[in-house]
């Protein structure tokens, strides 16, 4: 008898796990990939992206063709809750699938997400990106790492492309309120020098046609606006009457199934303990995330102990600052250059060669 495995979302884990089918393969388990979307961005590469060093076929996924290569079916539909008592997932356009086991990995949304021509979060961010590069003065509303990455890319862009205007970035705390005041500080120096201007501490209250004002009473000028706004995660848990915190991040268990429903697995960023991952860390956990995820999987169709996760931290990180270079931070050490950079590209760029050859 075949059981039926539903993966709902093209999360990094989820991609690691239908690469993990490639090599290895059970003719008694049905593997079923359902996403709203059929292309996903390895968020990694979007400032080499926004810089101009990556294109666009570098920086994306076809999930079909990953699932074929796989032999995974692949369905473009969007998920709107899961019918525990009876396994069966729901989809908004009324579709139902049937299920034994059902994984999610999906991410987060975005609560406040915004641009000049009112591009939602649904919008290619790809295009996205190519209109604050070609923006005279594009403001980008963030204290974020990505926030970060993308004012120095875009302004390294526009250096080396001749393009007029000057990159703005507003945080409403401070920059990177998750890495050391040191790395702070460091970046810090790195944006002024770059000509990046900003203002941190600073809380939208007013948006216009091409302005915003702050509750400093401060007016900041934009020519195209981006505010990627605040993480939530997806509605999928609310709808599904699954446990969830006061956020409405899915609770799990160290196992990566959902707590109260062992059928139910959960990974990523809307879970309880994805949520707490530093960004710069949350690519090597989705990796490792992803082995354990099929593992714990075929464990718990066998009836056999389940391993458990624990989020490990890299032991180093690199921050993209444009210019082809990167902060390499290792402990209290840092490097800044453009050999910095080469081992997040040759990082990067192994891991797209490994899931996509």
């Amino acid at each position: 008898m075949t059981t039926k495995v539903i993966l709902v979302g093209g999360g990094h884990a989820h991609l690691h796990l239908i690469r993990s089918l490639m090599d290895e393969h059970d003719d008694h388990v049905e593997v079923l990939l359902i996403s709203r979307s059929s292309h996903q961005v390895y968020s990694p590469m979007l400032p080499g992206f926004a810089e101009g060093i990556y294109t666009r076929d570098q920086v994306l996924i076809n999930l079909r063709t990953l699932c074929a290569k796989a032999g995974v079916p692949f369905i473009q539909r969007e998920a709107a809750y899961i019918n525990t008592r009876q396994r069966k997932l729901v989809c908004k356009d009324g579709a139902v699938y049937p299920f034994d086991i059902l994984s999610m990995d999906m991410g987060v949304d975005n609560s406040s997400s915004y641009t000049k021509e009112k591009r939602n979060k649904n919008s290619d961010m790809l295009d996205t990106i190519e209109s604050l590069r070609d923006s005279y003065y594009p403001l980008i509303v963030g204290e974020g790492l990505i926030e970060v990455e993308l004012a120095l890319a875009i302004q390294s862009y526009k250096q080396h492309n001749s393009k007029k205007g000057h990159v703005r970035l507003l945080g409403e705390s401070r920059l990177l309120p998750a890495e050391s005041n040191w790395t702070y500080q460091k970046v810090v120096r790195i944006l002024n020098s770059r000509g990046v201007q900003t203002w941190e501490n600073e809380a939208v209250q007013e948006v216009q046609e091409n302005y915003i004002r702050t509750n400093k009473k401060n007016k900041v000028r934009f020519t195209d606006l981006f505010w990627h706004g605040h993480t939530v995660p997806s509605k999928l848990f609310l709808a599904s009457n699954l446990p969830i915190d006061d956020n409405g991040f899915v609770k799990t268990i160290a196992t990566l199934q959902v707590k109260e429903h062992p059928y139910l697995f959960a990974v990523g960023d809307s879970t309880i303990m994805g949520k707490e991952v530093k960004r710069s860390e949350s690519e090597t956990n989705a990796a490792r995330e992803g082995e354990l995820l099929w593992e714990n999987i075929c464990h718990y169709l066998h009836g056999t102990e389940l391993g458990s996760f624990h989020p490990q931290k890299r032991s180093y990180s690199v921050l993209s600052t444009g210019n082809g270079e990167g902060l390499l931070i290792y402990g209290a050490v840092s490097v800044h250059n453009k050999k910095a950079w080469k081992v997040r590209d040759k990082q990067d760029q192994s891991y797209m060669h490994h899931l996509l050859s």
